[in-house]
């Protein structure tokens, strides 16, 4: 291969070192639960990726759910900013193209308008999106997604 390609070993990555310890312990640290401290991830329960609402959703669809969940931080439902700028970018596509994503998780239930963002000359900001499966302040999860049927 030319152009010196191949695999990239960021800085950020455990190094083995000399003893076969890992490198960065930090890192390493396990929590009573075997979880590692700095370990983020996105949910999806099986029974989600069971309702008629997933299976109807495109393969866009699926991957922008992810993208606003990845954005939900665990007390930030309601508070989630999101562009369709943003989430064209963060999906490699065109704007059209992320705002008929977020169209379609709106209609199947999967994330409803908290404030809806204004762009002008003087102000602009993003729309900020409930998540339904996460609770809304005091308020338990609605799970939409959960009662949504396909029309015949």
């Amino acid at each position: 291969m030319s152009g010196g390609g191949g695999v990239i070993a960021p800085a950020t990555f455990p190094v083995m070192q000399e003893g076969g310890r890992m490198g960065n312990s930090r890192r390493n640290k396990l929590l009573p639960n075997g979880r590692n401290q700095q370990s983020r991830f996105v949910k999806l329960e099986h029974f989600e990726m069971d309702c008629p609402a997933y299976r109807e959703m495109s393969l866009l669809g699926k991957a922008s759910l992810m993208e606003f969940r990845r954005r939900y931080d665990g007390r930030n439902n309601g508070e989630i900013s999101f562009s369709v700028r943003e989430l064209g970018s963060r999906l490699g596509c065109a704007d059209n193209t992320a705002n008929k994503a977020i169209w379609e998780l709106q209609r199947l239930g999967w994330i409803k308008v908290a404030v809806k963002g204004t762009f002008t000359r003087k102000t602009r900001h993003a729309t900020t999106w409930i998540l339904t499966n996460q609770p809304l302040g005091d308020e338990l999860p609605t799970k939409e997604y959960a009662r949504w049927r396909p029309e015949n």
